[in-house]
């Protein structure tokens, strides 16, 4: 067991000898998918959410980005770009409650727009 034992910070443990290429991370680059979210889950500014998720979507297309670009096209009020993106950040079966939550009430949405609209 104590060979099995490394610390992270140790240069030798096999995630620290590959962490840079596996993760490549910058501190200074900005997270718009991450800034997206917050406006979206606050229900501010909707449309710069948008703009700022689409521009994160162009590079990720995973599914924390197809949730947080389904959830601000819900939020600024485009139901059917919503349901296409939150179709794709389900592609994969996510058990994630957010995920699933930003799904649901966009059906539900689109289902009372389809109500309305008979």
């Amino acid at each position: 067991l104590r060979s099995v034992r490394w610390r992270i910070d140790t240069p030798t443990h096999p995630a620290v000898a590959h962490a840079p290429a596996a993760i490549p991370f910058d501190l200074e680059e900005t997270q718009p998918a991450a800034l997206a979210r917050l406006l979206a889950e606050h229900d501010l500014k909707p449309n710069m959410a948008v703009e700022l998720v689409e521009q994160a979507a162009e590079r990720r297309r995973d599914i924390p980005t197809e949730d947080a670009l389904a959830w601000a096209y819900y939020r600024a009020g485009r139901l059917d770009e919503a349901a296409a993106a939150a179709t794709r950040a389900l592609r994969t079966g996510t058990r994630d409650r957010r995920v699933l939550y930003h799904a649901a009430a966009i059906q539900h949405a689109l289902r009372d727009e389809l109500s309305v609209a008979d």
